[in-house]
């Protein structure tokens, strides 16, 4: 039976950037975004199904 994978639990990062104080804002942020996103998903609320659908019937 295979053992079952521990992810790693992350304590400090360290960045270098380099670029000018408004990009590194927007590369913080999108940072951000997609950790708060990564394990998240679309909250779907159930599908809704038509049983029957039928086509207009074109009159010139």
């Amino acid at each position: 039976m295979p053992r079952k994978a521990e992810t790693p639990k992350i304590k400090t990062t360290t960045v270098t950037f380099n670029g000018n104080g408004s990009l590194f804002d927007k590369f913080i942020e999108t940072l951000m975004i997609e950790y708060l996103e990564q394990d998240s998903m679309p909250n779907n609320e159930g599908q809704t199904f038509v049983q029957k659908v039928e086509s207009p019937t074109k009159t010139a």
